[in-house]
């Protein structure tokens, strides 16, 4: 009796210490110091010792990361609207909009609103069986996420990965704890991530591969070897639903209730490329959620098409991402289509009066004994951009 006592005090003992590391390294804003795994990561962590939001928050996968460049969009905002701004990208490789969610809603505690959101949202980003969600239980989700993750935990390699990220916490303290025995070899990356606010790419344009500069046998290499990889397994299962629906309608929710503008939109690939990400039928599926959700959910759509940009294979770096060429181009592109629009309120209002001039500019519509107020754009932008 006492030796079965004793072992359930060490189990509950056991468990205290889980649960306290993981609310303790969120409190200390640590629960992102991944100084030996995750780079992306750790570009979190650099965001959120800053204690300050950015004025634009860029959040997806890699592909965001390397077609926006922070350094060009800040300083072509800070012409045009006489007085500094901000931007930031936390953009995780290989991720849903699970993690997205996770992401926004753990900064926004940390270091406040952003003025902006800018997501990256794809076909694959939707995906109830998104291949890379047992990363997102691994690497991103509190327990209380897990908990909350419980109903799309139905596999195997999911529960490994549940039961990983149940030790994140504690994981995450030990190491940070620990920082002085290898803080060399971490503090060039954590000011390389700051230097450029957590992008690719820095102001400066450097010497890069082009995917033109490829010969004909090299460019045939590169896509035998993406058939591999581009077409995920997960995308012939291709269910929008589940935890990243769920995710994608809580980053519309607090966007919303903290009057944050949200745009969505997914960054070009290579022509010969696209067609190998989603089918004709899953894009049209995509696009009639999108309309669907529009309903209820404010967001602004933003295409990027590579034609209408002007892109060619001298701007990106492979099949899927941008070089600093292409991801220049795409960066004054949203400054001139809609990111000198959103922040062109007076930014002497306070977050009350910037919700409440939002609001002034709805559209209400009655469905049967509710009122809906849906976000008028152009009309919330006037009011915005008026003076107090």
């Amino acid at each position: 009796m006492t030796s079965t006592r004793t072992w359930l005090l060490r189990i509950a003992g056991f468990l205290l210490v889980i649960v306290l590391s993981d609310v303790g390294s969120r409190w200390l804003r640590i629960s992102y110091w991944t100084p030996f795994a995750n780079d992306r990561a750790l570009a979190i962590h650099v965001y959120q010792r800053q204690r300050v939001p950015a004025d634009i928050l860029f959040l997806g996968t890699s592909k965001i990361n390397t077609a926006v460049i922070p350094a060009v969009i800040e300083s072509e905002l800070a012409e045009k609207l006489g007085r500094p701004v901000t931007a930031f990208c936390l953009g995780q490789p290989g991720t849903s909009t699970f993690t997205s969610w996770q992401v926004l809603r753990d900064v926004v505690a940390s270091n406040g609103s952003p003025r902006v959101v800018v997501l990256e949202l794809s076909p694959a980003s939707l995906n109830a069986n998104h291949g890379h969600i047992p990363r997102d239980l691994r690497s991103y989700c509190s327990l209380g996420d897990l908990i909350e993750a419980t109903p799309w935990i139905d596999s195997w390699q999911r529960l490994v990965a549940a039961s990983g990220g149940a030790f994140r916490g504690l994981s995450t303290c030990t190491l940070f704890a620990t920082r002085t025995l290898y803080w060399d070899s971490v503090q060039p990356r954590i000011e390389k991530l700051a230097r450029k606010h957590g992008a690719q790419f820095g102001p400066r344009q450097r010497q890069q591969r082009r995917l033109s500069d490829l010969t004909d046998e090299q460019q045939q290499q590169l896509v035998l070897g993406a058939v591999a990889w581009g077409r995920h397994e997960y995308m012939d299962r291709y269910e929008i639903g589940g935890a990243p629906e769920a995710a994608f309608r809580s980053i519309c929710r607090l966007t919303r209730d903290r009057g944050i503008p949200l745009v969505v939109l997914d960054p070009p690939v290579a022509d010969r490329y696209g067609r190998r990400i989603a089918t004709p039928e899953e894009s049209r599926e995509f696009q009639s959620y999108l309309d669907h959700v529009a309903k209820t959910c404010a967001f602004e759509s933003v295409e990027l098409d590579p034609a209408s940009l002007g892109l060619s294979d001298a701007d990106f770096l492979d099949l899927t991402h941008l070089n600093w060429d292409g991801a220049a181009t795409v960066s004054r592109h949203l400054v001139r289509t809609g990111l000198l629009r959103l922040l062109a309120a007076d930014p002497a209002l306070t977050t009350a009066e910037l919700r409440g001039r939002i609001e002034a500019g709805c559209d209400e519509h009655a469905t049967g004994d509710r009122t809906v107020r849906l976000i008028n754009p152009k009309r919330s932008l006037e009011l915005l951009a008026a003076r107090r």
